[in-house]
């Protein structure tokens, strides 16, 4: 389940009252139940998926997802499956055109918010296997694993119908 991590190590659950802080940043939390099928977890345990087995995988996941608002309207997701992945699973801190909706498959990692003078310091959401996070247009953050281990995320680039 996802955590807020205070400076000084805290860590809150996602709650609501967590829930309504990450709402003024544009990002939304929650934990989505992973039951995939046994051939799929098989794939995911892969140090390096072949580009078959990683649309194998993101076909399960969306499949898994239908029922949550705004996929059916994404125009793109990526499968983030690096091999030891002890360097940013996005380099840089990003923020994309489109809001974005990512489902951690496996693994533990965190979610960084920069704040406005330093890119190392800001908002720090860890998450872990199951959890969702949608992140709104142009909102900048850095995704990382915890501990140089593997972390796998599904990311989709959602269309929300706007023009921009």
């Amino acid at each position: 389940m996802a955590s807020l991590k205070l400076a000084d190590g805290v860590r809150l659950p996602v709650d609501a009252f967590v829930s309504r802080l990450l709402a003024r940043l544009r990002v939304s939390v929650q934990s989505v139940p992973l039951n995939l099928p046994s051939d799929i977890s098989a794939l995911m345990a892969r140090p390096d998926p072949t580009p078959t087995e990683r649309e194998r995988i993101a076909v399960a996941v969306d499949d898994l997802m239908a029922r949550f608002r705004g996929i059916h309207r994404s125009r793109r997701r990526d499968l983030y499956a690096p091999g030891n992945n002890s360097e940013a699973i996005v380099p840089g801190v990003t923020a994309a055109e489109s809001d974005e909706l990512y489902v951690v498959l496996d693994g533990e990692g965190v979610f960084l918010f920069p704040g406005e003078s330093d890119e190392r310091s800001g908002l720090v959401v860890e998450v872990s296997s199951g959890d969702c996070l949608r992140i709104g247009r142009q909102v900048r953050h850095l995704i990382t694993s915890v501990d140089g281990q593997p972390l796998r995320t599904l990311r989709y680039i959602v269309d929300d119908g706007t023009t921009r």
